[in-house]
């Protein structure tokens, strides 16, 4: 059986791969594993995130990210943009005792940040953001939109800042991008 889920899910991400490759990446990646019902697909996990598979909103997985000592705690995938074009963002966030000793912005949340035709950053919208202590499942959404000259932007989830100390766990799930 687990040949065949493999198969399945190779597959899968090339047919992604090659939908991303003419322009519907939005359409074919985000709404699909943005419950990481795929595991990692399409994000990219720093060493202290994982899939949970005992703790999620629904699906049966969740994105974990434990904030421990210097560890940037973003997991993103690139996105296709049009510039002035609004974009939904929303997800859902549960927490497990985020801290820190001596900063007053920290937390768990969501960004977007855009880049340029060169890759170049050109901003970044907060969708949600200095989420702390600890929390059973929310829901957060926001509308933004893409800035003048944006052509791609990665969406982040995580526990910030990085490099911080900022201690404690959050679960990300049921991430969806409309626009």
């Amino acid at each position: 059986m687990g040949a065949v889920v493999d198969s399945i899910n190779k597959i899968q991400e090339t047919n992604e791969v090659n939908n991303a490759i003419t322009g519907n990446l939005i359409k074919v990646l985000h709404p699909r594993n943005g419950g990481f019902g795929t595991g990692k697909y399409y994000w990219k996990f720093p060493s202290n995130g994982s899939i949970d598979q005992t703790v999620s909103h629904s699906g049966g997985k969740s994105a974990k990210i434990v904030g421990v000592g210097k560890i940037a705690t973003d997991a993103a995938w690139p996105i296709d943009v049009t510039a002035g074009k609004s974009y939904k963002i929303s997800g859902w966030i549960k927490m497990d005792a985020i801290s820190h000793s001596s900063l007053t912005s920290y937390g768990a949340g969501m960004r977007i940040t855009w880049y340029s035709a060169t890759r170049a950053s050109i901003s970044f919208s907060n969708i949600i953001g200095n989420l702390k202590g600890t929390r059973d499942w929310t829901s957060y959404e926001k509308t933004v939109t893409a800035p003048a000259g944006a052509v791609t932007a990665r969406l982040e989830i995580g526990i910030a800042p990085a490099g911080s100390g900022t201690t404690g766990t959050a679960w990300f799930d049921d991430i969806v991008i409309e626009g």
